[in-house]
């Protein structure tokens, strides 16, 4: 348990210094955070744990950097338990968003679209008995994104995380989501 808070430290730690690093130079810094619905893609995965669980995410930052494009930061965290199964997923990634409508004046709904890369932690015990598959691991995710933004608080996205795969088990899945900004610095 020590060993798990102390990995999430480190996640949030990484976090929120990337943020304050990319906040000096930052025209906007925006806070929200979302939930979701995460469907895997996988079978194996789906049968060991459901087809549809939720999903949390925060965006500690998104960095104005034109009226257009933007560089920010996602954590984001899975967590699902079903029959003895368990699966945590916390992933941090940095990329681009880019939108595809002019933000202000007359367009209150802003479509746009998202690329992310960075690292992902993975803790899942899966199976039973001698096949039982218990372990903690780091990866990767790459993620994109597309959504409207409404008013510049509130987002409406479909997100596919692409995920590293650890002793057979493909961990990919798309995500039915919300974000409510919570404050705009």
């Amino acid at each position: 348990m020590a060993h798990m808070k102390l990995i999430h430290g480190i996640v949030l730690s990484i976090a929120l210094g990337a943020s304050a690093t990319m906040a000096i130079a930052a025209d906007t810094i925006n806070i929200g955070t979302g939930l979701g619905v995460y469907l895997p893609s996988d079978r194996k995965i789906r049968n060991a744990l459901g087809s549809q669980w939720f999903s949390i995410g925060f965006r500690p930052v998104a960095v104005s950097s034109g009226k257009n494009t933007s560089m920010g930061t996602d954590l984001n965290f899975i967590a699902r338990e079903k029959s003895g199964n368990k699966l945590f997923i916390g992933t941090y990634t940095f990329g681009t968003t880019v939108n595809l409508a002019e933000p202000g004046g007359n367009n209150a709904a802003v479509p746009y679209v998202s690329a992310r890369a960075g690292i992902a932690y993975f803790d899942y015990g899966i199976g039973s008995g001698a096949s039982r598959i218990s372990k903690k691991r780091f990866g990767y995710d790459g993620n994109v994104e597309a959504g409207v933004t409404v008013n510049r608080i509130a987002r409406a996205y479909v997100r596919y995380d692409l995920l590293s795969r650890h002793d057979g088990f493909k961990f990919d899945g798309l995500t039915l989501g919300v974000e409510i900004s919570l404050g705009r610095f």
